[in-house]
């Protein structure tokens, strides 16, 4: 499987577990008043959590060049974030921008790094 494809598996796995995280924090939202500085660093951590998941998700495809599938898998989903802030007029440039931008390469590298470094286990009949 190509670089691509590997990158754009692991894009969608990104994004539909950002799309879980986001309905649970908003549930939780809904019963608990949630502070901005701690929301921020609630939402840091998600989409850092969710560039790991995608970055490991694309080397399981594809098995080879897990720094680089990790590092734009983390990118593009930081970029898509950043696209659907700006969008919907919610974007504000903060350190916390800087800190989502760099949690998520980091993290998204890791979780390439992880994914390409897990043995993958046998399937079962």
């Amino acid at each position: 499987m190509s670089l691509f494809k590997g990158v754009c598996c692991g894009m969608i796995c990104s994004l539909i577990s950002a799309l879980l995280f986001s309905v649970i924090l908003g549930a939780v939202m809904l019963m608990f008043d949630i502070p901005d500085g701690l929301l921020d660093i609630i939402s840091a951590a998600v989409i850092a959590l969710c560039a790991y998941i995608g970055g490991y998700s694309a080397t399981q495809f594809c098995r080879s060049k897990g720094m680089i599938q990790g590092a734009l898998c983390g990118s593009w989903l930081f970029a898509a974030a950043l696209l659907q802030s700006i969008l919907f007029g919610l974007f504000r440039f903060s350190d916390m921008t800087l800190i989502k931008a760099f949690g998520c390469l980091i993290f998204g590298t890791v979780g390439g790094i992880r994914g390409v470094n897990t043995k993958k286990t046998a399937q079962r009949h």
